[in-house]
């Protein structure tokens, strides 16, 4: 009975075979030397998050009004609801000003930054003050220890909604414009959108009553997609750029400098229009990110797969020919502490 090894190395000596994906026709020669070195541990596409685009249908909102009005719930309350929302202000009059401090009376825990504060009644400029702030709080304000604060948008308000999402409570943050334009980045699932549209819609028609849920959900599209792989083995990122830009530079462009970026900046056409990003690093590690669809998406993956099959005696970097330099721990020098007691 023949081996099982011989019958591979037999069957990956002949083999000049020819895989072809039927979803995205991308035709790629399988080279015959190197199937048996392979490692198959090319791990499957996963997509960290998706920035989502929509808006409702209506020509304009008013912020400053809906802002104050929208109801919220406790951090502590273990319901759904809004827990957080934020606004940046533009303020040049002082009435202005003092109505927002008297609403922000009716709230507990607030946030305010003030960003600019102009008031010189001899100047050209007589008043002017512009503040972030935000009220409630949110799960990265406790998990999160971020010391420079971060900036808000002009002409937007942001809302941080909780949601039981199959039995866990998830956290969306969606940014509404006062032109009806709607973004929610970090949606990992798009699975979700349609009972975050809807609660979203439940909090908004109290205030804008023409709003329609079936319009919102029809006019929705992705506008960023992150998403990662690993090929499994260790990338000569020199050969690997070489590469792609004598072999693959049909539809790859690549740029290679160890000093500015430790990976290999490339990006890819897939219909010879749409332009997508993605950076390879030493560990095998494949970031993609752009604007797709996706079904482009693993069109791209099955194409940069195939390459690391393809390719792998020309680009694999064995890890023990890295040296780990020695570490060898400091001792920190006991510290005696001398307490002299005075009578």
């Amino acid at each position: 009975m023949v081996d099982l090894d011989d019958e591979w190395s037999s069957f990956c000596d002949n083999s000049d075979e020819y895989i072809l994906n039927e979803e995205t026709d991308i035709l790629v020669s399988v080279n015959k030397h190197v199937c048996c070195d392979v490692p198959r541990t090319i791990t499957p596409l996963y997509i960290s998050t998706q920035t989502i685009i929509t808006r409702l249908n209506v020509p304009k909102v008013d912020l400053n009004g809906i802002f104050w009005k929208i109801p919220m719930i406790k951090y502590h309350e273990q319901k759904e609801g809004v827990i957080k929302k934020q606004i940046k202000f533009n303020s040049s009059t002082r009435e202005e000003v003092a109505y927002i401090n008297e609403m922000k009376k009716q709230y507990d825990f607030i946030d305010e930054t003030i960003i600019n504060h102009i008031d010189n009644p001899s100047g050209k400029v007589q008043f002017k003050d512009v503040r972030k702030v935000s009220i409630g709080i949110s799960r990265k304000d406790i998990v999160s220890l971020r010391r420079k604060k971060k900036g808000a948008f002009y002409n937007c308000f942001v809302l941080i909604m909780r949601l039981n999402i199959e039995g866990t409570f998830k956290e969306f943050h969606i940014k509404l414009f006062n032109t009806g334009k709607i973004e929610i980045p970090g949606i990992q699932n798009t699975n979700v959108l349609d009972k975050v549209f809807a609660f979203l819609v439940s909090e908004l028609i109290p205030f804008i009553p023409d709003i329609s849920h079936q319009f919102i959900t029809s006019n929705t599209y992705v506008v960023l997609i992150n998403s990662n792989f690993n090929c499994g083995y260790y990338l000569n990122r020199s050969a690997l750029n070489n590469l792609f830009k004598h072999k693959y530079n049909s539809k790859i462009r690549s740029n290679y400098d160890p000093c500015t970026y430790p990976g290999i900046q490339c990006s890819i056409y897939i219909d010879g229009v749409t332009k997508v990003s993605f950076m390879v690093f030493r560990t095998g590690s494949v970031l993609i990110v752009g604007k797709c669809s996706e079904k482009m998406l693993h069109e791209i993956y099955d194409y940069l797969s195939c390459i690391f099959i393809t390719e792998y005696n020309i680009i694999n970097d064995k890890p023990d020919i890295f040296i780990q330099p020695s570490h060898t721990p400091k001792i920190k020098p006991k510290k005696t502490k001398t307490i002299t007691t005075y009578i």
